[in-house]
């Protein structure tokens, strides 16, 4: 068995046991694996609306799963999608080509293809696109802030052969427990890191595109207000405060927050866990802060 299988088992043992208690909340209007790109194992998508808003416009979540660029998909995302739903929002969570089939950039070609399709069917599902948000963890919060720099900044953008949607603008965004800044020598990144990485990235320009794929020195001035979090016992938890440090610097608006306690060592991710006091108090302030930005 490879690295990348035994990992993809060992994620998908740990999600099942997670979300074993779960069940589809009724509450909840689905739309269900809509295709926006030619991949129909990949390039799929749900949208989740709350029943009792079915005829209004909604405020729009899109979630950007992790699972260190080789694993996950929407199905392991679909209980986190509907909780943020029941909160006002429509949520639009999507599968999308993963390492190492599919190396970097597809991630961020089917990030851009959700948003091109999202501002084409809005009107079909009532989407309000003044309020746009985005939500992603671990490798998703690696890529969603790394697509916001794509979209925010035209010296980095030359650098893909597709092409940002017009008019697309997101309030807010809201990062949990991500990655952004990569060592271009490797000597301060672990092993599976490391082995990640080269599963993510051609081997042909793996030093060029791992330069590429930083995201702290490419964060500009419009770059969009930003709730960070993670958690006393998360592995990542240092690429928080230096996003946090960044944002600073940059004079950002942004909102860090640390869960957790000695006596509480949550964990990478666990916002995921929708059932628990802590992931229910940590999703409650991420809307709070997209209120605020909403029209």
């Amino acid at each position: 068995m490879t690295f990348i299988e035994e990992m993809r088992q060992t994620m998908a043992a740990s999600d099942r046991r997670r979300d074993k208690d779960l069940m589809i909340p009724k509450d909840i209007e689905q739309h269900r694996d809509i295709l926006y790109g030619s991949d129909k194992q990949w390039q799929i998508l749900d949208l989740y609306r709350p029943l009792e808003t079915k005829d209004k416009e909604l405020p729009v979540i899109i979630n950007v799963h992790g699972g260190g660029w080789v694993y996950g998909d929407k199905e392991l995302y679909q209980y986190y999608g509907m909780n943020l739903a029941q909160r006002g929002f429509a949520v639009i969570n999507f599968s999308y080509r993963l390492a190492p089939e599919h190396r970097f950039p597809a991630q961020l070609e089917d990030i851009n293809l959700v948003f091109h399709w999202l501002l084409k069917n809005a009107s079909n599902y009532q989407l309000n696109t003044n309020n746009l948000f985005a939500v992603g963890d671990s490798a998703g919060a690696h890529l969603l802030s790394l697509y916001v720099t794509y979209l925010n900044s035209q010296a980095y953008n030359r650098f893909y052969a597709f092409d940002k949607p017009e008019q697309l603008a997101l309030k807010a965004i809201a990062l949990n427990a991500g990655i952004y800044q990569f060592d271009l020598k490797e000597t301060k990144q672990d092993k599976q890191t490391k082995k990640l990485l080269h599963a993510f990235l051609s081997s042909k320009h793996y030093y060029r595109d791992l330069k590429k794929i930083s995201v702290l020195d490419k964060i500009k001035l419009n770059f969009p207000p930003t709730f960070i979090t993670t958690s006393v016992a998360d592995f990542l938890r240092s690429e928080s405060l230096l996003l946090a440090a960044t944002l600073t610097e940059k004079e950002i608006e942004h909102s860090y927050h640390l869960y957790g306690s000695k006596e509480n060592q949550l964990k990478h991710v666990f916002h995921l866990n929708i059932l628990d006091q802590s992931a229910i108090t940590c999703n409650d302030d991420t809307i709070a802060f997209f209120k605020k930005y909403m029209d």
